[in-house]
């Protein structure tokens, strides 16, 4: 028997399923849903709890090693503002 650990709580697998089901159509295959759905569900995870960086246009968020980019987003201040953009996979 293998020994698994469940990283996410039964509510969000439970939602993420849900995800699936309301997300299929937009996609090619269950398995391409799959896949964007749990990247989404860890980034979100891991801005909880990992280092991220900001400049004035860049908002970077790193893996549990502190060292490697994840995900990032460009962003704008106005000085009353921040504007997020839409976060992309990679450094």
């Amino acid at each position: 028997m293998s020994k698994t650990t469940n990283k996410f709580s039964p509510e969000v697998r439970e939602r993420a399923v849900r995800m699936v089901v309301e997300q299929r159509a937009e996609y090619g295959s269950e398995w391409e849903v799959m896949k964007s759905i749990a990247a989404k569900i860890g980034n979100l995870h891991a801005a909880w709890r990992n280092k991220k960086t900001q400049t004035s246009t860049l908002l970077s968020l790193y893996a549990d090693d502190g060292s490697t980019v994840i995900t990032k987003s460009t962003t704008s201040d106005d000085g009353t503002t921040l504007t997020v953009g839409e976060f992309v996979s990679g450094p």
